[in-house]
């Protein structure tokens, strides 16, 4: 009985460490790499939510990429605008 519980004990600790070492990873990239760390932070939770309401969400991940494409239509340049060097000062 006393392994049973032993074994419980050392469970829970190793489970609270793990806990406490991806809470110190999140904070250390949010620190240095904030971009990259919001970005797993945000596929996270999309595939959350996925699982929980798959419906709502495909149709969030459909607005997201229509937006996302027509905002990257809008910022091309022209093909007949030629990009020229800066002038030697």
């Amino acid at each position: 009985m006393s392994r049973v519980l032993l074994f419980i004990l050392a469970a829970g600790a190793v489970l609270a460490a793990f806990q406490i070492a991806i809470v110190i990873l999140v904070i250390g990239g949010l620190i240095f790499r904030t971009k990259e760390t919001i970005g797993l932070l945000l596929l996270g939770a999309c595939l959350s939510f996925f699982g929980a309401h798959p419906k709502i969400a495909a149709g969030i991940v459909f607005v997201i990429v229509a937006i996302s494409m027509f905002v990257r239509r809008n910022n091309e340049l022209p093909e007949e605008a030629p990009i020229l060097p800066e002038p030697d000062k």
